[in-house]
Parts: C-alpha cells; sequence; structure tokens
C-alpha cells in the first residue's frame, strides 16, 4: 500500500456498508416478481445460454407490451466463467431493441452475421474454432494460451462499440441501473490475516482469497454521470467518457467479462485493475447466539500492493474457484441473513439457474489406477467442487420449493437431459467451437427450453397474492395443475389454491409442439479429420516455444530427439482421435465398425 492509500487503513465499517449489505431486503412492490437470474459456466455452450436469454427478454418484452396484471423484474444477474461473458452481453443491449431468432433450425443455419443480436451472433457466428488454431499470435515466440484469443478480443472490441451506441430503448423489468455480478479468479489473490493472541511470537496466519467478483451497473442514459447518487463504492459505474474513481467505459466490463471465461492454459488470462477501495465492501455474515451480524472482511492492506488507490491482478475463469454465484444472487434478492419464501402460494422472488453443463446424476465409477488415471479423476473432481454448492441444486431439484429453479438442456424426444442433451458440450463443451451446426442447435434448443420451462415448470399457485390482480378470463386462458398440463376446467367457483399460474405467461402464441422433426440432432455435422491440418499446424507452433521454457524445454527437447514432426504429428493425432471418440460418445459421428 502507497502513502496515497492511507483512507484504506480506516476503521470498518466502510460508509453505507450497512444500506448495501441488509441482513434482509424488503419484500417486492405489490403484484411484482422479481426473478435473480445465475448464469453458469458453458465454453462453447454457450450457444444454449444465449438461446435460453434470447427467448426470456422476447417473452419478457411481450408480457410488458401487454399492460399485465402483475409485473416481472430482473434485478440481479450473476455470471460465472462463460455465463459472466453472456451476462455482460446481455448488459450491453439492455436498454437497445431486441431482435429475436426465429424458431427454425434452417433459418438459423442460413443467418450468417446478425449484429442486432448479439446473443446469437457472438455465441453462434464468431466463436469460431478454426481461428482459435490460427498460429500467428505464436509469431513472438511467446504463448499466452493454448489457444488464439485475438477473435475474441475482435468481439469484445465489437461489443463495446455496441454498447457505446444506445438507441433509446428501454425495459421496465430491468432496473436503471441495471446490476450484474461477474465471477473471476484473481490469481494473486486478496490477502488477510487471522489475528490471534500472540503465543510465542505467533501473532496470526495469513491467506489469500482467489475467488473473486466485480459489481457492474449500466445506467439506461448510457453515460457515466450518476446525478442521483445511485453508485454504490464497491461496484464499476459503465458509461461513456468516464471520469473518476469507480467509473468506467464498456472496455472494462467486456475484459472483465473475458477474464472470468478465461480457461486455464486454454484461453489467454487478462491484466485487471480495480480501485482498491472496492475491498471495503466484502461482507461476511456471523452468526450468534442473539441473531445474525453482517461485518466487513477488512484485507490486509499492508500486503495489498497498490498504486494511486488501484490494485492490479491476473483475471482467470471464474470457475476455477466455488466463486457462489447463487450466493451472490441470493443475497441481492433477500438479504444477507433472510431466506427466500419457498412456498408456491407465498413466493415473490426466485433464483433462475441456467446451466448447460450439468450432467444427470450417475452412479460414480472406480478410478484407474495409477498416478495419471488418479490425476485426471483429481482434477474433475475439483472442477465438479469448484461449481456449486450442492445445497443450493439440491434446493433447485426440490419440488416443493418455489424459490430456486434450474434449466438445463432437455431434448423429450432423444431422452436426454443435461449436459447430454445439447451438442456444444463434446469435449468437456470445447467441441462447440469447431462446429457452427452444433451451436446453431444449442441456441434453438436454449430457446425452445425456456419456452416449455416458463409455460410449465415457473409456476405458483393461484391463491398468490401475485395474482391478485388477473381476470378470470385471464385465470382461463393459463390455468395449469401442478405438473404444469392446462387446466380447461377453471370458472369463478373455482377455489384459486386448485390450479396454477405461470410468473411469465407465453403471449407469443402456440410453441413449437416438440423438438422432433422441428430441431434436428447435428449427427455427422463435423468430421474431426477436417481439423487435422490447422490442429497440426497450432501443435508445431506451440512445441517450439515450448522448446524455450524454462520448465517444459528439457521435456519438449527430449520429445524433439525423438524426431519434431514425428511428435507433432503424434499430437496431433491423439487430439484427432480423442475428439473423435468424444463425438461418438455424444452421438454426434457413427461409432467405427458401425456399432450403435
Amino acid at each position: 500500500m502507497d502513502d496515497d492509500d492511507a483512507p484504506l487503513a480506516a476503521p470498518a465499517p466502510p460508509p453505507g456498508f450497512a444500506r448495501y449489505f441488509p441482513l434482509e431486503r424488503p419484500p417486492p412492490p405489490p403484484r411484482t416478481f422479481e426473478l435473480g437470474l445465475v448464469l453458469g459456466g458453458t465454453v462453447s455452450a454457450g450457444a444454449y445460454t444465449a438461446g435460453a436469454l434470447d427467448a426470456l427478454v422476447e417473452l419478457l418484452d411481450a408480457w410488458e407490451a401487454t399492460d399485465p396484471p402483475h409485473r416481472v423484474r430482473l434485478p440481479i444477474v450473476t455470471g460465472c466463467s462463460g455465463g459472466g461473458i453472456t451476462a455482460g452481453i446481455l448488459g450491453l443491449y439492455a436498454r437497445k431493441a431486441h431482435h429475436p431468432m426465429p424458431d427454425d433450425f434452417a433459418a438459423l443455419m442460413a443467418t450468417a452475421a446478425m449484429p442486432d443480436n448479439p446473443l446469437f451472433d457472438v455465441w453462434v457466428n464468431r466463436v469460431d474454432g478454426l481461428a482459435f488454431l490460427d498460429p500467428s499470435d505464436l509469431a513472438g515466440g511467446t504463448a499466452a494460451s493454448l489457444l488464439n484469443c485475438r477473435r475474441l478480443d475482435e468481439i469484445a472490441r465489437d461489443m463495446v462499440r455496441y454498447g457505446e451506441t444506445p438507441n433509446g430503448f428501454g425495459r421496465a423489468y430491468l432496473p436503471d441501473p441495471y446490476r450484474m455480478i461477474l465471477s473471476v479468479t484473481n490469481v494473486e489473490g486478496i490477502p488477510y490475516r487471522f489475528d490471534v493472541p500472540a503465543f510465542t511470537g505467533w501473532t496470526g496466519g495469513n491467506y489469500a482469497q482467489h475467488a473473486d467478483y466485480a459489481r457492474f451497473a449500466l445506467p439506461a442514459s448510457g453515460i457515466a454521470a450518476d446525478p442521483a447518487g445511485a453508485r454504490r463504492p464497491d461496484e464499476f459505474w459503465i458509461g461513456m467518457n468516464p471520469s473518476g474513481e469507480g467509473f468506467a467505459d464498456f472496455g472494462t466490463l467486456m475484459q472483465y467479462a473475458l477474464a472470468g471465461g478465461a480457461y486455464p492454459m486454454a484461453l489467454r488470462p487478462r491484466a485487471l485493475t480495480r480501485p482498491a477501495a472496492q475491498y471495503r465492501y466484502r461482507p461476511h455474515v456471523l452468526r450468534t447466539p442473539s441473531g445474525a451480524i453482517c461485518e466487513p472482511l477488512v484485507p490486509d492492506w499492508s500486503s495489498l500492493p497498490t498504486t494511486g488507490g488501484q490494485v492490479g491482478f491476473t483475471g482467470i475463469d471464474g470457475g476455477v474457484f466455488d466463486n457462489n454465484p447463487v450466493l451472490l444472487a441470493h443475497r441481492e434478492l433477500a438479504g444477507m441473513a433472510a431466506p427466500l419464501e419457498p412456498g408456491p402460494d407465498a413466493a415473490r422472488r426466485a433464483l433462475l439457474l441456467i446451466d448447460p453443463t450439468l450432467h444427470q446424476p450417475r452412479a460414480p465409477g472406480r478410478v484407474a489406477g495409477g498416478m495419471g488415471g488418479i490425476g485426471l479423476a483429481a482434477l474433475g473432481a475439483m472442477e465438479a467442487g469448484a461449481n456449486y454448492l450442492t445445497a443450493d441444486l439440491d434446493m433447485m431439484a426440490d419440488p416443493r420449493i418455489f424459490s430456486h429453479f434450474q434449466l438445463v438442456p432437455v431434448r423429450p424426444d432423444r431422452k436426454t437431459a443435461g449436459a447430454a442433451a445439447a451438442a456444444t458440450t463434446v469435449l468437456h463443451a470445447f467441441g462447440g467451437f469447431f462446429c457452427r451446426a452444433f451451436r446453431v442447435h444449442d441456441f434453438m434448443l436454449g430457446r425452445l427450453n425456456m419456452r416449455d420451462y416458463l409455460r410449465r415448470v415457473l409456476i405458483l399457485r393461484a391463491d398468490n397474492p401475485l395474482f391478485d390482480g388477473w381476470s378470470l378470463a385471464e385465470r382461463q386462458r393459463h390455468a395449469l395443475d401442478a405438473d404444469g398440463a392446462p387446466l380447461p376446467t377453471v370458472d369463478g367457483a373455482t377455489p384459486p389454491a386448485a390450479y396454477w399460474l405461470p410468473v411469465i405467461p407465453d403471449s407469443l402464441g402456440p410453441a413449437p409442439g416438440g423438438h422432433a422433426g422441428i430441431l434436428p440432432w447435428p449427427a455427422g455435422q463435423l468430421d474431426p479429420e477436417t481439423l487435422r491440418p490447422a490442429l497440426g499446424r497450432r501443435v508445431a507452433a506451440l512445441l517450439a516455444i515450448a522448446q524455450k521454457d524454462e520448465i517444459l524445454g528439457l521435456l519438449a527437447n527430449l520429445w524433439f530427439d525423438a524426431g519434431e514432426r514425428f511428435i507433432s504429428a503424434r499430437i496431433t493425432g491423439d487430439i484427432v482421435a480423442a475428439f473423435r471418440a468424444a463425438l461418438e460418445r455424444h452421438d454426434l459421428l457413427p461409432r467405427a465398425g458401425g456399432a450403435g
């Protein structure tokens, strides 16, 4: 900490702390439902999340246009890993007209450019795997990542220009300012110290918190001014031509989004900066006999390098550690120590997690013996443990709880759900980068699943006060049974507790009646052999750089003694073979020998 940063050492809590982190938040206004979005990690499966959000925005726009009997609000969006990138895109066009995509696979396949819909354009048209294999970024003799990230830089620059050209469109269901929380892994970490009574000279232990996050607020005006004093001291206020601490441009937002999705080693880490004072606003809840207390966690400022009040760090994928995006969204809705009302007759707030990479429950298999098998299994276990808390997923799966919902890919016609129902989830969700048909499929699947989910699952009992303003005709039009099936027998004498209504009614007209016939499964759309030339060039360039690395150099030179071309071809062949095997397991390629 330099001399300019002395205020950081001021006593806690900082100004406004209790206001920003109340133990319990007041209820929503009458006839208003608050929905917090949690966007999980995706890699190339971000196409599914993008499609789901495309449909959600279309449905909410249509619902608002009907002068609805109740309102829906999206007060907070949190994003982890690739979900953070999607949250950032959603924020960029929160105040712009929406151009939804059709539920037509052939039409989507033919749409090669759609700049007015960045959800589709970024996740379907522009994240092209061949661009990631281009070796031109390695010409300088260094490698920041296994894949070329220049295409991501281009997308970020275009998204900045998009965000800086507002067209005056507003959405009542998005707050002003629109707020999001993006998770990121802070490689250097935030230092903290445990103070304990001195014992033979020992005064406490130090630790670094690597699970980090950043808050962003986008005002409706699109400018950086904050005339109402609405900016929180722990957030970036995004606008054009910003000035002053905590005010930032759209480029800052996109760099944090890219950092939060920078899969370790595969994608380039990002150098990030932020006001060090933002770390004064990190809440910690203590449970005492007299009740809960919320206090700030105070960093060890003496161990946190800062310059001019700013701290710099290296940001990578927010899913490396459990950044707990579910908890962050929960606290924004309910407060630091308050539950979300779970009952179908009383719930007024809910969390909706969208994650296309979650798998169906399955019995754990035995781990293969040997160092390699144990190492790979340990990496998989760490990755799984860094995603979500088991308790959160249990609540989302509990049919008795109506404050936690979860959308995952579902294809009833193929009897698949979770990652198996999506195409982009092949090869640890990197496979979708190399086949546009996979991304088109998952975008459309996200749209279909979201419409179906809002019709049949995100529902509450009709005696919930949320529906007090509904007319009998509206109730008859949307009435459902507890399983989400239409209920045509409702009349004025039917007790409201005997039927259910959707929180976000689908007013777009009849939705497609199913996936079979309208959404073909994209089997046979990618032959991994076609990637061999580009993969070979990338592998050869990376091996040449590895020779000069002081850690990898010895191993690389041993390999090269066996023949540089042979080693490069062997690695490339192994990658192609692994890709082919993954496609076969995912039913995206016929199995060798014609096996089903």
